[in-house]
């Protein structure tokens, strides 16, 4: 038997997403997925808001509606911002706040918690970052660096070219580090783009430390989804 996860996703406290906690535990019932970790930009609340609605399903209390597996599972994790660009970490307890990068992953190392490179290559970023205020790419990490991550994330559902996905993969299998892959979801429609499925011998931990982790579905999100951000992050300043 495998177990599938959906493992980046975004909720509404990230502030280029609208994702509600309970309309991602209502569609990875509908997807019959095995569990999801929330990596909002920055913060755990969203993971934790999300744990908490699980928990309140299996004791149904009132006001949730719906049941969920008994051994569903939720990561708390997080896409922290650094100075070589975005870091997933996996089973953090405690947020991890943005910047230096050893300083990220030294966190990270304490809580016990799983480093992963996420979308390394964006190279429409990385030559608009010149001019404008966009992510940069992570692609030029040092070797020495590179193989203190746990995994690399060689397919994101957000990348906007094909080449983006091609050249983490191959990033990774010249290191030989292990892989991952993730919708990067900051809308419903989005959740279940990318997928990664392993036998249920081995926890989600275990599966990623062993390379046992395969990456399905791969499906691009649609173009629109990436103005709705854009447009969700021009709202959220202007509310602050």
């Amino acid at each position: 038997m495998v177990r599938r996860y959906e493992i980046h996703l975004h909720t509404k406290y990230s502030s280029c997403s609208s994702l509600e906690p309970l309309d991602i535990l209502r569609t990875a019932q509908r997807l019959h997925l095995d569990g999801v970790a929330v990596t909002d930009h920055n913060t755990i609340k969203g993971a934790l808001k999300t744990r908490q609605l699980v928990d309140k399903m299996r004791t149904k209390k009132k006001g949730v509606k719906g049941r969920i597996k008994d051994d569903f599972e939720i990561i708390i994790g997080e896409e922290v911002s650094t100075d070589i660009g975005h870091v997933l970490v996996y089973y953090v307890n405690k947020e991890i706040k943005r910047g230096d990068i050893h300083r990220v992953i030294e966190e990270a190392r304490s809580q016990g918690a799983l480093v992963v490179l996420a979308h390394p290559f964006n190279l429409i970023s990385e030559k608009l970052s010149k001019v404008l205020p966009l992510s940069r790419t992570s692609a030029k990490v040092d070797p020495e660096l590179l193989r203190q991550f746990d995994a690399v994330e060689v397919f994101n559902s957000r990348c906007l070219l094909k080449k983006d996905n091609e050249l983490s993969a191959k990033l990774a299998e010249r290191f030989k580090i292990p892989i991952v892959g993730g919708s990067d979801a900051h809308f419903r429609n989005e959740i279940g783009n990318t997928l990664i499925e392993f036998d249920d011998r081995y926890s989600f931990r275990e599966a990623v430390l062993k390379g046992k982790v395969r990456v399905i579905s791969k499906k691009k999100t649609k173009p629109i989804n990436h103005l709705r951000s854009a447009a969700s992050k021009i709202s959220s300043r202007i509310r602050r």
